[in-house]
């Protein structure tokens, strides 16, 4: 088992055009683009909003992370694509002649496509810029104090995970065997020392922030301040852009018919189901 998932929150130091924005700017657009994302059901939209994020992912540089971040979703990815192809109820507009096959590809391009926004923001933002854009976009400091720590630390918690995990195995844990319920119980050993050591590494963290009288004075101040750049008022106009854009085509001048293209019967899950069982059928005589 990995916890590759978790590295979409690892921060790498790197120097590229997409590190060096504002990360005011890039929480703009990685706001903006999800919404935009949400708002489709249909194949080819979620598709080019999903390629030209790859652009991005290359800018920064963060094409090996993110590659790692995807293929730990291997297996929610397959049970999406499953579910909703065997079992989706059309409640779309165009519900007499959607595919459920196309309409779960969509999906699954849908979560690759908002996993890899928030990539590109975790993986371009270091913890502490972070909390100083929530509180200079006037969001109370013990939020963004909090929500800055638990950034930082999932990815020290997942490694660690990983190396408890790695350690019981060696000692004979089978994780991957047995039914359901033993795998659960076989988590057991793994879940104890990870509870055990998150409590040591916050009781630590508590101890350091009485010991600089932490929430003693109410402005804060940071070591450097982050400033916004002319690349991140382009960005936000793009954004902004891209928004309109967005809501005139779609709400007004309303979208092409090719937009809503379905695969062949064909290339539907259950077809291809049906006709295995009737081969194997054929096969072995089965009435």
């Amino acid at each position: 088992m990995s916890l590759t998932p978790l590295s979409a929150f690892e921060f790498k130091k790197k120097n590229t055009i997409i590190h060096n924005l504002d990360p005011r700017s890039k929480l703009f657009f990685t706001v903006i683009l999800s919404i935009i994302i949400l708002q489709y059901n249909s194949l080819i939209p979620i598709m080019i909003i999903f390629i030209s994020l790859i652009p991005l992912i290359t800018f920064a540089k963060v094409v090996r992370e993110w590659i790692a971040s995807l293929k730990g979703l291997t297996f929610l990815i397959f049970f999406i694509f499953v579910i909703d192809s065997l079992y989706y109820s059309s409640y779309t507009p165009l519900a007499d002649s959607s595919s459920p096959t196309t309409f779960a590809l969509a999906m699954v391009i849908r979560l690759l496509a908002l996993v890899t926004a928030f990539s590109i923001f975790f993986q371009t933002v270091h913890p502490d810029d972070l909390g100083q854009a929530l509180v200079k976009l006037k969001v109370p400091y013990n939020f963004a104090w909090a929500l800055s720590t638990a950034y930082r630390f999932v990815p020290t918690l997942a490694k660690e995970a990983q190396t408890i995990m790695d350690a019981q195995m060696s000692r004979g844990l089978e994780l991957q065997s047995g039914n359901l319920i033993k795998r659960i119980k076989n988590f057991i050993p793994i879940i104890i020392p990870l509870f055990v050591s998150s409590i040591r590494r916050a009781w630590q963290l508590a101890e350091a922030m009485d010991s600089r009288a932490w929430g003693a004075s109410k402005k804060r101040t940071f070591y450097y301040e982050i400033t916004m750049s002319n690349g991140d008022y382009v960005l936000i106009t793009i954004t902004i852009v891209i928004l309109l854009f967005q809501i005139y085509i779609t709400y007004y001048l309303g979208l092409p018919e090719w937009v809503y293209w379905q695969l062949p019967y064909w290339l539907e899950l259950q077809y291809i189901i049906e006709k295995i069982i009737q081969f194997f059928k054929l096969v072995f005589n089965i009435t």
